[in-house]
């Protein structure tokens, strides 16, 4: 098993990716790691398997997406596997703002006739007419080919960017095609859904077509490439008496299918880091998000526990969402949370909301005011940070029973306690059970005297002494003999 980063050092606001790879006849997958102050989450699984000499092997590569909140130098721990020895320590620094003295990265300058080369997204017509790279100088059109586009070549760092794929075919189809994705390097991808079709006319001839759409997220600064996508097509072969596209023409000329790969060309996407003026709430997340905030119930005990739920929805990237900063209440203890992540498409925006669920316990009784929750957000439409905030909370928390035991938050514990999402564990405290009892009662009596515990000791030692002095005149003939008569 190996780790690696794809960097060392990011400025704030950038992100890192972790690629842990597992080798061997079985893969198991490792705990995620655990970095204080960097948000983790799981990115993408890729596997293969390969048979040789009748044994088997797989190599599973697994990528996780780092998302540092604070400035400094952090460690990714061994990660461990049942089986094979846990990976080396990696290291990353987080810096304010980029290196002045860093080069600038290198990105594959547009070609003149790259329609995206605009910042602003090119309008998506419905009945699309791209050229297709035989069909220039001359050349026939040919039977077959597909082509990748991007919404726009310029983006924020975690700012969606929309790929397009599309298949055009003039001629029917011997199978279905093989589509095979690009390779993306320094991104993140996430499906949009179900394919488009259409038809078109490309220079002078009508194609079918059908597109697959992926958002894509820069997840760092600078150049990001998105290496060619492939499709494999079973197409018939025309014999050498074909004079045309007529049907029967090619119903009688035609021999066994030929296999064709055909591939889009590569692509480069720059993403620009983020204002460093981002603000200590700030999510991560580009695009746009709201907030909301409830508790399962406005009256409480003191002592009793309470579920606090947290839902941040929008659009944009909201895997990558760290949990809102909590208020802090000196008199409510706060339990870890757990979060949820669902996924939303809005057309062909990702988006979603993400829940966070803890347990906090008011240990003071009064009116109780839990302040708005905020957070920031990056607009790249006006290309500043936008804040969203919750409603303020009000509880009445009555007076606890100070003979209660106080709340436990561990495993076994939901059942006893309704509505209290099980997130943690923590000590059970010990309370003496109620009652009383005959031998506690004497032993208590006999607690109470005293002094006087000191009798027995005394009479031990007295019949000890006496004891003693028998045993020592049994032991001496003599004096035995002088004292009988």
């Amino acid at each position: 098993m190996t780790a690696t980063l794809n960097q060392q050092a990011i400025p704030l606001g950038d992100q890192l990716v972790l690629s842990v790879s597992i080798s061997g006849g079985g893969s198991p997958s490792p705990k995620t790691p655990v970095i204080p102050n960097v948000e983790i989450y799981e990115s993408g699984r890729s596997q293969s398997v390969t048979f040789i000499n009748g044994s088997m092997s797989s190599r599973v590569v697994l990528t996780y997406v780092l998302a540092p909140r604070k400035t400094g130098r952090f460690t990714v721990p061994p990660i461990e596997v049942p089986g094979a020895a846990p990976t080396t320590p990696l290291v990353f620094n987080v810096t304010a703002v980029p290196p002045e003295d860093a080069p600038p990265p290198k990105t594959a300058a547009p070609k003149p006739t790259d329609p995206a080369a605009p910042e602003s997204p090119p309008a998506m017509p419905v009945t699309p007419a791209p050229v297709s790279p035989a069909s220039r100088g001359g050349h026939p059109a040919p039977d077959a080919f597909v082509t990748a586009t991007l919404e726009k070549n310029r983006a924020f760092v975690n700012e969606q960017v929309t790929l397009i794929v599309r298949f055009f075919t003039a001629v029917p189809l011997l199978g279905a095609p093989q589509y095979d994705a690009p390779k993306l390097t320094g991104l993140l991808s996430e499906n949009l859904g179900s394919e488009g079709q259409g038809t078109t006319v490309i220079g002078g001839r009508t194609y079918n077509f059908s597109e697959l759409k992926s958002a894509l997220f820069p997840v760092q600064s600078g150049g990001a490439s998105i290496g060619p996508a492939f499709v494999t097509v079973q197409m018939p072969r025309r014999g050498p008496a074909s004079t045309g596209d007529d049907f029967f023409d090619r119903f009688f000329t035609m021999t066994a299918p030929e296999a064709r790969r055909l591939q889009t060309e590569p692509l480069t996407l720059h993403a620009d880091s983020l204002p460093g003026d981002a603000p200590a709430d700030f999510s991560g997340v580009v695009g746009k998000l709201s907030i909301s905030a409830a508790v399962d119930r406005s009256t409480v005990k003191a002592g009793e526990a309470v579920t606090l739920t947290i839902t941040v929805s929008g659009t944009g990237n909201v895997k990558s969402l760290a949990e809102p900063k909590r208020p802090d209440i000196p008199s409510v203890r706060f339990f870890q949370p757990e979060s949820s992540v669902k996924v939303e498409l809005a057309g062909d925006r990702v988006g979603g909301s993400k829940v966070f669920k803890t347990v906090m316990v008011p240990r003071v009784s009064g009116p109780l005011e839990i302040p708005p929750i905020t957070v920031s957000y990056f607009d790249p439409v006006k290309k500043a940070y936008e804040r969203a905030q919750s409603a303020s909370l009000k509880l009445s928390v009555q007076p606890g029973d100070p003979n209660a035991a106080l709340p436990v938050v561990g495993p076994g514990t939901t059942a006893a306690v309704p509505g209290v999402t099980e997130v943690a564990a923590d000590i059970r405290y010990l309370k003496a059970p109620g009652g009383r009892s005959a031998l506690g009662d004497a032993l208590g009596a006999f607690g109470a005297t005293g002094p006087w515990h000191a009798l027995p000791v005394a009479f031990f030692l007295f019949a000890a002494a006496l004891d003693g002095r028998r045993r020592a005149r049994a032991s001496d003939p003599r004096g035995l003999r002088a004292r009988s008569p």
